[in-house]
């Protein structure tokens, strides 16, 4: 590590006490712009995992919305069934609106550890919008089951829900490669902490209006 790495701060105001010897405390601080090849590499990074969070959301929400419109028919026809009426496909949803310097550090290898984490990152996120995709078809059919088994047993249905947990990580406060990339996957954990949050809040959402289509099916 070189001088011009380091930026050295003396705190000038101090006490000097009676037969005392001055002391100066140093502390050392960071570039104004530490590791620019890594910095770049992950700017270009979140650039492009928010498009894809963004995506991934909107895909959450359109996946939502249509496990709500085939699930609605499918339970309306479960209702009716188990009630000996004539099946029926039109029944009333409720209406849903969605709004969407030097130093000895190796700069090229944390760019392409960068890259490297943040490709393996994407593909789990991809992961979990496609199990939640199924998640939604699981939950829909939990409700029309239930449903259909209260409705036979004359008895009534108990809606359920689920407890999120969000895990929260600090960054240091002296910038290193290492750091900086961990500052990084911070910031990822949050936003997908965030789009499983949303996740969890469309299932749940799934049930309660589920259950709003099978109490005015029930009330026909």
């Amino acid at each position: 590590m070189t001088l011009k790495s380091l930026c050295v701060i003396a705190l000038g105001s101090y006490a000097v006490a009676e037969g005392a010897k001055p002391v100066v405390e140093l502390s050392i601080a960071s570039a104004s712009t530490p590791f620019p090849a890594v910095s770049d590499a992950i700017a270009s990074a979140e650039s492009s995992r928010a498009a894809a969070l963004r995506q991934a959301s909107a895909e959450v929400d359109q996946a939502y919305k249509e496990t709500l419109a085939q699930a609605s028919v499918t339970l309306g026809n479960t209702i009716a069934k188990a009630l000996g009426r004539t099946s029926f496909a039109n029944i009333a949803e409720p209406t849903i609106s969605v709004s969407l310097a030097k130093s000895a550090s190796d700069e090229a290898a944390g760019a392409s550890a960068v890259k490297s984490v943040e490709g393996k990152r994407a593909g789990a996120a991809a992961a979990l919008v496609a199990s939640a995709k199924k998640e939604f078809q699981e939950v829909a059919k939990v409700v029309i089951a239930e449903f259909d088994r209260q409705v036979k047993g004359k008895a009534s249905f108990l809606r359920f829900s689920r407890e999120i947990n969000v895990r929260a990580v600090a960054d240091p406060s002296y910038a290193t490669i290492s750091g900086l990339i961990q500052g990084m996957e911070s910031r990822r954990d949050s936003e997908e902490a965030r789009l499983r949050s949303q996740i969890l809040l469309r299932e749940l959402d799934l049930v309660r209006a589920l259950n709003r289509v099978g109490a005015s099916a029930l009330s026909k």
